[in-house]
């Protein structure tokens, strides 16, 4: 009972945006069920926040080592990976996620910012797509598909993906229109 009621609050304070307190409480509720994946997965998600990505990808590695069939974990790691510009393990880490949920548009969607950062434009392409077939709504990989076909000089591809991110999520044109093309 004291777990549970440990691990909601987390959830909770990481909802209202309270990330200090979230992973206080991710901490104690690892200390009070120490073999619980789904902690160390969402603690390293808190961390993620702080921009602590060694802390994120040593919680990430945890959360597989209890549980190598946790494809969210696979997948959140290979984001740190990303970040931290590894590409072949963030590439291998969506390619895990991916063999254990194949309908998991998000490894997709990491997929293909991988496949993107290194040039794999055309491999890029059809991860958005596989993405985007999972998840009609999913504004992100239409806006990065729109910049692979953008690069591609494919512009009428490019203006209907970067018009549809914008009608799915409307806060996404002021949101996305500063941010650099290799983040999530």
């Amino acid at each position: 009972l004291e777990f549970r009621r440990v691990l909601f609050r987390s959830l909770i304070f990481r909802e209202l945006k309270e990330y200090k307190e979230s992973l206080a409480a991710y901490s104690k509720a690892i200390l009070l069920k120490p073999n619980y994946a789904e902690a160390y997965n969402n603690k390293g998600i808190t961390n993620r926040y702080f921009e602590k990505y060694q802390d994120s990808l040593n919680d990430y590695s945890k959360a597989i080592e209890i549980n190598p069939k946790y494809a969210e974990a696979y997948n959140n790691r290979s984001i740190i990976y990303l970040f931290k510009k590894e590409f072949k393990r963030a590439y291998n880490d969506c390619c895990s996620a991916i063999e254990l949920n194949s309908i998991y548009p998000e490894a997709y969607y990491n997929r293909g910012k991988v496949s993107m950062e290194v040039g794999q434009l055309d491999r890029a392409v059809l991860d958005f797509n596989l993405a985007i077939n999972l998840k009609k709504n999913y504004s992100h990989a239409y806006y990065s598909r729109g910049m692979v076909f953008f690069i591609l000089k494919k512009y009428k591809d490019s203006i209907n993906d970067f018009s549809t991110a914008i009608k799915l999520d409307k806060e996404f044109q002021h949101s996305r229109s500063e941010e650099h093309t290799s983040e999530l």
